[in-house]
């Protein structure tokens, strides 16, 4: 029998239990494990569903809630925040949405203003409702939920290391199936799906961000929302890119420039200096090595360099630079260099010629390097500005902003109501922003002022303003990758805004932008009065001087009947942290 222990038949045989009779009592211990074993459940399948959570496994998950809280009509949704600590009211997903979260979606109705929902976020804790049909406010909630018998409701947010990242919904069609126990018995699982949550919003996050670069590239921070909604439309619509237009409608548009005065003169000037001082350069280290080298080619090679500096000490014209650079770079550096390596007597000579230009044997850049360098401080002074400026300037209205840096910096601004819909919008703010775009002008010509005084730098800026008070719609164009104007007079404007800089004073060749001034270009008469206004203000308070010149300018290409005001700035004022433009130290 010992070595039969699983033969039962042969126990049965002998000691068969008819021939017995067994007296005596049990005792039986009974161990309620169904809380452990349904949180060890819940913990698996949230944990390791992910992303690929199907409504089969989000059965599984409340069928092991009902089985926890011992409720067979428990219904379970979750509503997970954003990571501003808004609720994602974008998504169509289902599986994880919550009833309110489907109501929004679905009805378009996205405020939660008197709703439980608002309470939680505000309260942070717990919230039942033994009876729905007492629901006090949002009565469309109300009725939502009777009408998918959903009699009883507790929401309980859901904190991962300190932060709310979702609210858990459980609901039931029996009235006083929840009560302040089940909040007990939920703080066991909370944390289980806390996690759950919190993975799942990493993941979604990461996904959107992915998304939006791919598709729309860098985007500024005011209008990020509404590529965050297109982003996840396209998720929703399993990643294949749809025909949501990014447009914004009624937006006011404001556009400045700073733009280098004689950049492109200067710069020719630079680069004809470095030629003529490096083909001197090449003539006295020949000069030096010709008694040494007993070579004809050498003769013929400096009349050409004498020849070649006569011409450009009387004009610079185009092709030169790229011609004398191919001279010095195929025919003198490959000479010099045969004549270093073949005549030990001019070695040491044509290496101090090499040390001066630079061992990679290319040409001497020192007035452009020079100029180049004022032109970066120029332009680096006057993002700076534009971005101190900005960052203050988004807290009041948010707003779209965009630079660009040439020769200077121009800059765009829209304003609208479109951009900000969680806002209440006045046109107040679009007048700040043109008077404080003004201000920031003032800045912008002391700050430069300050840079020619301090960093040698010989460079003016020439500003122009140009003023629309008709809204425009812009739109996001897919193949560029930029916002563009939609409509006729929205391209009118664009056409004005690349030619204005051209821009003459009427009957004369003065052009309208001057260094140390402001010019405020505009086309009706209404505009012009706002901005005088401004302008007054900006006198009496020692940013402006001498008196605003009324300029009418002679026509553009495509574009006539233009005007401006012009005033020259107080170069000598100081910004303090009271002046309206500053956010600097």
């Amino acid at each position: 029998l010992i070595n039969n222990v699983d033969n039962i038949g042969l126990w049965m045989d002998c000691i068969p239990p008819d021939i017995f009779e067994f007296s005596g009592f049990q005792i039986i211990t009974l161990i309620d494990v169904t809380s452990e074993v349904s949180t060890a459940s819940l913990e698996h399948i949230l944990l390791t569903s992910g992303t690929s959570m199907t409504p089969k496994t989000f059965g599984l998950i409340q069928d092991e809630v009902r089985c926890f809280f011992r409720k067979p009509f428990l219904r379970i949704g979750l509503a997970s925040l954003q990571r501003d600590g808004k609720f994602n009211f974008k998504s169509e997903r289902q599986i994880w949405n919550s009833l309110f979260i489907q109501k929004a979606v679905n009805e378009g109705k996205i405020d939660i203003t008197g709703s439980p929902y608002q309470e939680i976020l505000s309260e942070d804790r717990p919230i039942i409702y033994a009876d729905v049909s007492a629901l006090p406010g949002n009565s469309d909630l109300r009725d939502y939920l009777l009408e998918r018998d959903v009699h009883c409701l507790l929401l309980s947010p859901l904190r991962y290391e300190g932060r709310t990242v979702g609210v858990l919904e459980l609901t039931s069609k029996v009235p006083g199936d929840l009560n302040v126990l089940a909040t007990l018995k939920l703080e066991v699982i909370e944390s289980i799906f806390a996690l759950a949550v919190h993975q799942n919003l990493e993941r979604f996050e990461e996904r959107v961000t992915a998304t939006v670069r791919q598709t729309y590239t860098a985007i500024h921070p005011s209008v990020a929302w509404r590529f965050r909604e297109a982003a996840i439309a396209i998720m929703d619509a399993d990643d294949t890119p749809g025909s949501d237009e990014i447009s914004f409608k009624d937006v006011y548009p404001l556009y400045g420039s700073a733009d280098i005065r004689g950049s492109s003169d200067k710069r020719n000037t630079a680069v004809c200096s470095d030629l003529i001082e490096h083909l001197k350069l090449i003539r006295e280290t020949l000069t030096t090595a010709k008694p040494h080298v007993p070579v004809a080619l050498v003769g013929e090679i400096m009349h050409r360099i004498s020849a070649r500096i006569t011409r450009l000490e009387t004009a610079f014209h185009t092709g030169d630079e790229t011609e004398t650079n191919d001279f010095i770079l195929s025919e003198v550096n490959p000479i010099l260099n045969l004549l270093k390596r073949n005549t030990p007597d001019v070695e040491k000579l044509i290496d101090v010629y090499f040390d001066r230009i630079g061992q990679d044997g290319g040409v001497l850049m020192n007035e452009q390097h020079a100029h180049g360098n004022s032109v970066q401080l120029i332009n680096e002074t006057i993002t700076n500005i534009l971005d101190q400026e900005q960052a203050e300037l988004q807290t009041t209205c948010p707003h779209y902003f965009e630079k660009y840096r040439t020769d200077g910096v121009e800059h765009a601004i829209y304003i609208g109501a479109s951009l900000v819909p969680h806002l209440s919008f006045d046109m107040a703010y679009v007048r700040n922003l043109r008077l404080h775009q003004l201000i920031t002008c003032c800045r912008i010509g002391c700050a430069i002022e300050d840079l020619k005084r301090d960093q040698n730098v010989s460079l003016d800026i020439a500003q122009i303003v140009l003023v629309q008070d008709t809204p425009h719609s812009i739109s996001f164009r897919m193949d560029e990758k930029k916002f563009d104007v939609d409509g006729a007079y929205g391209v009118r404007y664009e056409v004005i805004k690349k030619r204005i800089d051209k821009a003459v004073i009427k009957g004369s060749t003065e052009r309208i932008s001057q260094p140390g001034k402001v010019a405020v270009v505009y086309a009706f008469e209404r505009e012009a009065e706002e901005y005088r206004r401004y302008l007054e203000f900006m006198k009496a308070n020692d940013y402006l001087t001498g008196e605003v010149e009324e300029i009418e300018l002679e026509a553009l290409q495509g574009v006539s009947g233009l005007k401006a005001l012009r005033v020259e700035f107080n170069l000598t004022r100081s910004f303090s942290k009271t002046d309206l433009a500053y956010s600097g130290e």
